[in-house]
């Protein structure tokens, strides 16, 4: 891959690429989470981060903010430097997101009380959404209509449900499985283990959908064992390190949603 190559100007011309692919709300997924992957694997490198900070700068990309903050304070004088001419070419403030440093994090909290608390807290949209990607709820969810259906569908969760409903829904995931979205458990014959959700029941077969919205067709023949899960195919704790501010402004990036369509 060119970008990991860090030959100059190509090479920082293909992170400004994998950064927009990161960020793009609409297109392929794989290709959104390809390019995501890429510029993760390459931020553990001070010379990558240097070479992806000079990208955002160059494109106008602010979709990776927070970590650009926090690389103020990198022990790489050179990754510190180009962290402050980034956040000062693309206007980023860092106070929203150090404010954030010591804040009581969702895990530390009861879920009552968490979901108590962010019913009166604003966020902020934008940054729900760098969220949302960061955290990879991209991986099972769309938001999308023209995206391909993985899991439940989030693009208007907030007008199907209360703030409350979906805090709740966030911090408990096994506490309601939406319609539609049981996970069914297969083995098979060949010793291949498969999940995903029912979209279609045949004579001989049976159609799933994976998390990564790929269809499968399973022969009935080929199936030793199949059985429903009793868990949602979304992790616990998968918000635990989230500051309240932070909760709050995913729940309003799902807001944020339903008003655009408006």
């Amino acid at each position: 891959m060119q970008a990991s190559r860090l030959e100059g100007q190509p090479s920082i011309l293909a992170d400004a690429v994998l950064l927009k692919l990161a960020a793009r709300k609409i297109g392929a997924p794989e290709a959104r989470e390809a390019s995501a992957k890429a510029l993760d694997t390459g931020w553990s490198s001070p010379k990558r981060k240097v070479q992806i900070m000079k990208a955002a700068s160059m494109a106008g990309e602010s979709s990776r903010a927070a970590p650009f903050v926090v690389a103020l304070s990198d022990p790489d004088p050179d990754v510190a430097q180009a962290a402050k001419q980034t956040v000062k070419q693309l206007r980023i403030d860092p106070s929203k997101f150090r404010s954030e440093a010591g804040a009581i994090k969702l895990a530390e909290l009861p879920v009552e009380t968490a979901v108590a608390n962010v019913l009166n807290i604003k966020g902020d949209a934008l940054r729900g959404e760098q969220i949302f990607t960061q955290i990879g709820c991209g991986s099972c969810h769309t938001t999308q209509a023209d995206e391909p259906l993985k899991g439940p569908f989030l693009g208007n969760v907030a007008s199907l449900y209360k703030r409350r409903e979906i805090a709740e829904a966030i911090l408990i995931p096994n506490k309601t499985i939406a319609q539609g979205f049981v996970a069914n458990h297969f083995e098979l014959k060949d010793g291949t283990e498969v999940d995903g959700f029912v979209v279609q029941e045949a004579a001989d077969s049976v159609t799933i959908r994976t998390i990564t919205a790929q269809e499968q067709k399973i022969q009935l023949s080929q199936i030793v064992l199949r059985e429903k899960q009793q868990k949602s195919l979304m992790p616990e704790g998968l918000v635990g390190s989230l500051s309240m501010n932070d909760f709050a402004s995913l729940l309003d990036f799902f807001q944020n949603l339903v008003e655009l369509k408006k």
